[in-house]
Protein backbone atom coordinates (compact mmCIF):
# COMPACT_ATOMS: atom_id res chain seq x y z
CA UNK A 1 0.00 0.00 0.00
CA UNK A 2 1.26 3.43 -0.85
CA UNK A 3 0.01 6.43 1.10
CA UNK A 4 0.13 9.93 -0.35
CA UNK A 5 0.26 13.16 1.60
CA UNK A 6 0.34 16.68 0.31
CA UNK A 7 3.10 19.11 1.20
CA UNK A 8 2.39 22.73 0.50
CA UNK A 9 5.35 24.53 -1.03
CA UNK A 10 5.51 28.19 -2.00
CA UNK A 11 6.52 28.92 -5.55
CA UNK A 12 7.49 32.40 -6.73
CA UNK A 13 4.49 32.42 -9.08
CA UNK A 14 1.91 30.34 -7.21
CA UNK A 15 1.49 27.67 -4.54
CA UNK A 16 2.45 24.27 -5.80
CA UNK A 17 1.01 21.14 -4.26
CA UNK A 18 3.71 18.47 -4.33
CA UNK A 19 2.81 14.83 -3.79
CA UNK A 20 5.03 12.79 -1.52
CA UNK A 21 4.53 9.05 -1.54
CA UNK A 22 5.20 6.92 1.52
CA UNK A 23 5.88 3.20 1.25
CA UNK A 24 5.71 0.59 4.01
CA UNK A 25 9.01 -1.02 5.02
CA UNK A 26 7.91 -4.53 5.94
CA UNK A 27 11.45 -5.78 6.49
CA UNK A 28 11.93 -3.44 9.47
CA UNK A 29 8.43 -3.88 10.93
CA UNK A 30 7.36 -5.51 14.18
CA UNK A 31 5.48 -8.31 12.41
CA UNK A 32 4.46 -10.09 15.62
CA UNK A 33 2.77 -6.95 16.95
CA UNK A 34 1.12 -6.42 13.56
CA UNK A 35 -0.27 -9.98 13.54
CA UNK A 36 -1.43 -9.70 17.15
CA UNK A 37 -3.22 -6.40 16.48
CA UNK A 38 -4.89 -7.80 13.35
CA UNK A 39 -5.84 -11.04 15.03
CA UNK A 40 -7.47 -9.50 18.09
CA UNK A 41 -9.60 -7.29 15.86
CA UNK A 42 -10.45 -9.86 13.18
CA UNK A 43 -11.46 -12.75 15.48
CA UNK A 44 -14.78 -11.11 16.52
CA UNK A 45 -15.75 -10.89 12.85
CA UNK A 46 -15.69 -14.69 12.53
CA UNK A 47 -18.91 -15.08 14.50
CA UNK A 48 -20.55 -12.31 12.46
CA UNK A 49 -19.57 -14.09 9.25
CA UNK A 50 -20.78 -17.45 10.61
CA UNK A 51 -24.15 -15.91 11.51
CA UNK A 52 -24.43 -14.29 8.11
CA UNK A 53 -23.63 -17.55 6.32
CA UNK A 54 -26.02 -19.62 8.47
CA UNK A 55 -28.92 -17.26 7.68
CA UNK A 56 -28.74 -18.09 3.97
CA UNK A 57 -29.84 -14.54 3.34
CA UNK A 58 -26.72 -12.81 2.12
CA UNK A 59 -27.43 -9.17 2.58
CA UNK A 60 -25.12 -7.29 0.26
CA UNK A 61 -24.94 -4.26 2.54
CA UNK A 62 -23.85 -6.38 5.50
CA UNK A 63 -21.21 -8.13 3.40
CA UNK A 64 -19.91 -4.75 2.29
CA UNK A 65 -19.83 -3.52 5.89
CA UNK A 66 -17.83 -6.53 7.03
CA UNK A 67 -15.47 -6.18 4.06
CA UNK A 68 -14.91 -2.48 4.82
CA UNK A 69 -14.31 -3.32 8.49
CA UNK A 70 -11.66 -5.91 7.54
CA UNK A 71 -9.94 -3.40 5.26
CA UNK A 72 -9.96 -0.71 7.95
CA UNK A 73 -8.41 -3.16 10.44
CA UNK A 74 -5.64 -4.05 8.00
CA UNK A 75 -4.95 -0.40 7.11
CA UNK A 76 -4.87 0.72 10.75
CA UNK A 77 -2.60 -2.21 11.64
CA UNK A 78 -0.20 -1.19 8.90
CA UNK A 79 -0.22 2.42 10.09
CA UNK A 80 0.50 1.46 13.70
CA UNK A 81 3.15 -1.21 13.23
CA UNK A 82 4.77 -0.85 9.80
CA UNK A 83 7.18 2.07 9.40
CA UNK A 84 6.73 4.18 6.29
CA UNK A 85 9.24 6.34 4.47
CA UNK A 86 9.26 8.35 1.31
CA UNK A 87 10.56 6.76 -1.86
CA UNK A 88 14.10 8.16 -1.67
CA UNK A 89 14.56 7.76 2.08
CA UNK A 90 17.57 5.45 1.77
CA UNK A 91 19.12 7.36 -1.13
CA UNK A 92 20.20 10.43 0.84
CA UNK A 93 23.85 9.76 -0.01
CA UNK A 94 23.24 9.03 -3.71
CA UNK A 95 25.25 11.22 -6.07
CA UNK A 96 26.29 11.53 -9.71
CA UNK A 97 29.28 9.22 -9.28
CA UNK A 98 27.00 6.47 -8.03
CA UNK A 99 24.69 7.05 -11.02
CA UNK A 100 27.66 6.47 -13.34
CA UNK A 101 28.68 3.31 -11.46
CA UNK A 102 25.11 2.04 -11.60
CA UNK A 103 24.92 2.66 -15.35
CA UNK A 104 28.26 0.88 -15.87
CA UNK A 105 27.01 -2.10 -13.87
CA UNK A 106 23.85 -2.27 -15.97
CA UNK A 107 25.85 -2.17 -19.20
CA UNK A 108 28.22 -4.89 -17.91
CA UNK A 109 25.27 -7.07 -17.00
CA UNK A 110 23.76 -6.61 -20.46
CA UNK A 111 27.10 -7.61 -21.99
CA UNK A 112 27.25 -10.74 -19.85
CA UNK A 113 23.62 -11.74 -20.39
CA UNK A 114 23.08 -10.76 -24.01
CA UNK A 115 26.67 -10.75 -25.28
CA UNK A 116 26.20 -7.33 -26.88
Amino acid sequence: MCLVSRDQQADSQRDVCALRQYFPLWDTADINAYYHYCGTRLVPLISELDNLLSDNSYINNRIDEIYNHIISILVSSERYYIPRHNKNFYKFCWNEELDILKQDAIESLKLIVYGK
